[in-house]
């Protein structure tokens, strides 16, 4: 291969036709070398993202391979519902001292008392024998503090969309929302009177849970 640099109409020539050699052939990763570096960096292989595996599939194969508990019973063996946060600081399971199949654990934004979240309870309590509620707020949570208006318009200014018909859930402090959370599920007519419901703050900076709103049914 000619590598530039020399002077004169025949060198230039020559290095046309070189380049136009290299430009028709597909298989060769084209690398115009100067006086100063002339090293072929190895060439890396060409990867689509349609190809690519997500690395959770690797990790759940190792998971898998060890796996162990799959005649574990469908009704907690705890007959016990968490409501919490999908904070990613949060190990629902080692914070609370809970082994797989203990518990139900239900997690949105802010771990609120949402319609959705009687809905699972429902079906946690009706079909699969739960009989008590354990509502888990966090410190730093990112619901806290902020307005219904304000993220509206965050979404709005972001998306374009109208969230006019969405309730966020927002609140100013984790006392009145625990509260409203833990009153909202004794209240429910679809869950049974006698259903346990408490309210808990999990601190995301020490790992340290307390207590709330004491336990407590509707009957």
């Amino acid at each position: 291969m000619y590598t530039p640099g020399a002077s004169g109409s025949d060198d230039r020539r020559a290095w046309r036709r070189s380049l136009r050699l290299l430009l028709e052939d597909p298989d060769i990763l084209l690398i115009v070398a100067t006086p100063q570096s002339r090293t072929r960096p190895p060439r890396l292989a060409s990867l689509s993202p349609m190809t690519q595996e997500h690395p959770i599939l690797d990790a759940n194969r190792r998971f898998a391979d060890g796996f162990d508990q799959g005649a574990l019973p469908v009704r907690p063996a705890r007959q016990l519902v968490i409501v919490t946060c999908m904070d990613s600081r949060i190990d629902t399971f080692r914070a609370l001292g809970l082994e797989l199949g203990d518990a139900h654990v239900i997690r949105n934004a802010g771990g609120r008392a949402s319609d959705d979240v009687i809905r699972s309870l429902i079906i946690s309590t009706t079909l699969l024998g739960t009989r008590e509620v354990l509502v888990v707020h966090h410190t730093d949570c990112g619901l806290m503090g902020r307005s219904e208006e304000e993220l509206r318009a965050l979404v709005a200014g972001e998306r374009g969309s109208d969230t006019s018909d969405l309730e966020f859930l927002s609140f100013a402090d984790h006392q009145t929302a625990l509260r409203a959370d833990v009153e909202k599920i004794r209240a429910s007519p679809h869950l049974a009177p006698d259903l346990l419901v408490s309210g808990y703050l999990y601190d995301v900076h020490s790992g340290r849970l307390s207590e709330r709103v004491p336990a407590g049914s509707s009957s």
